[in-house]
Parts: structure tokens; sequence; C-alpha cells
């Protein structure tokens, strides 16, 4: 929208952009309503990859593997000092997540939606499995009671 106001503002007045918007707007809105199904399963499969890879990441953190704490310390550090000590005693595997409690929150959203992969079948069983346990392994790397709770919650309710 921001894109299309910079194209057409220098030959059209206010009204004329905001009319412009909205069609587009709505446009892709409807391709959206449209093609639901197809996209979110798209972004389930995307996301749920993602995150399997960003909890293979803390598992080996957790067995202290030098390369994926390097490979967490590539993105920046925290900006609070406590979470900087954390962060430099390797006390708590955040992933590639900013730090721990990120990751816990992570894994608290995305574990049930890979779970709905799993139910959807949108990998095959075997991926699907790996997936999910690899979540339950970080879950359980991370020694966080909430992660804990919610995949174990997640599983009981999916699993009926």
């Amino acid at each position: 929208v921001l894109l299309l106001s910079k194209v057409f503002s220098a030959n059209m007045d206010q009204g004329k952009i905001i009319d412009y918007a909205w069609s587009v707007s709505i446009v892709l809105g409807m391709d959206l309503l449209v093609n639901w199904d197809k996209k979110l399963f798209s972004l389930t499969r995307y996301v749920s990859i993602a995150m399997a890879l960003s909890c293979l990441t803390a598992i080996f953190q957790f067995y202290n593997s030098d390369f994926f704490w390097n490979l967490r310390y590539s993105f920046g550090l925290p900006d609070s000092q406590v979470l900087r000590e954390q962060f430099f005693s390797n006390i708590k595997v955040s992933g590639l997540a900013y730090y721990g409690v990120q990751l816990g929150y992570q894994i608290s959203v995305f574990f049930p939606l890979a779970l709905y992969a799993l139910n959807e079948e949108l990998f095959s069983k075997k991926v699907s499995m790996l997936i999910c346990s690899i979540f339950i392994l970080a879950s359980l790397c991370l020694q966080s009671i909430t992660s804990l709770l919610t995949t174990f919650i997640s599983l009981t309710i999916f699993n009926n």
C-alpha cells in the first residue's frame, strides 16, 4: 500500500490513492480467502521446519556443542546484563531465539502447529514424527515448566 501511494502520489490526489490502496487490499484479501488452506499449509510447513532447526540447535547447545553456541552468538547480544551473563555462561539453551524464554514461547506456540501438520499429513509420517520429537526434546533441554506443560497438553488434545 505504501509503495502504491508513493507511485501514484505524484499524479493523483489523496482520495484516489486511498481508493487504489483499498482496491489492491480487497484483491489481495480475496486471494487470501480463496487460497486460505493452501497458504496455511505452506506457512505451517515453513514454520515447523524453521522451528525444528532452532529446537535442534537448542538440543546441541544443551550438550555444549561449541558450533551451535557460536551460531547463536553470531546473532548479537542481549541488552540486559543478566541475560548477557546467562548468554556467556551457556546456562540456558536458546536455540536460534534471542534467549531461552523466547524459545519457550516459540515452542509453546508452534508445537501445536507441528502437531496440526502431523494430523493433516502436511509431511510424511516419519518427517512429522521427527519434527514433533525435536520439539519435545528441545522443550526438555530448555527445562521450562511452561513449555513442557504446553507440549504435553497439546499432545493429549491432538491425540484424542
